[in-house]
């Protein structure tokens, strides 16, 4: 489950692993990841170090989407208040502007349709 050309992703950004690669969950329930808890689990998928600044694209849809970047599977952006607190003021304004019928509250953005976890650990054959 790696993708198929070299991907930087930001640490929070979430990726879907199958159940089946993490322990402790249902091979069917596939859930979303942190990219810095996949990170280590072999030698193609790490933390990198920048020294210099990063320009961050992120794709929103009116409700959390999870599409392939590079044949890996991640998450759309969710504009929820604790990440649109980290944004520049006109990336909200232009949130608001692209998407009217969004609730003055960001936290009122539906939930992702896949399970979250944290810190997960994975089965012996995925490292």
């Amino acid at each position: 489950m790696m993708p198929q050309r070299e991907l930087a992703v930001g640490r929070a950004h979430r990726l879907l692993i199958p159940g089946w690669r993490l322990e402790d969950e249902d091979d069917a329930t596939a859930c979303l990841v942190p990219a810095r808890d996949v990170a280590g689990i072999n030698d193609n998928a790490y933390v990198g170090k920048q020294d210099t600044d990063i320009t961050y694209f992120s794709i929103v849809f009116d409700e959390p989407q999870v599409f392939c970047a590079n044949g890996l599977p991640v998450e759309s952006f969710s504009p929820t208040d604790e990440a649109m607190r980290a944004v520049p003021n006109d990336v909200r304004d232009s949130l608001r502007e692209a998407f009217p019928d969004l609730s003055p509250k960001f936290a009122d953005y539906p939930a992702p349709r896949y399970k979250m976890r944290e810190q997960v650990s994975y089965t012996p054959d995925f490292a």
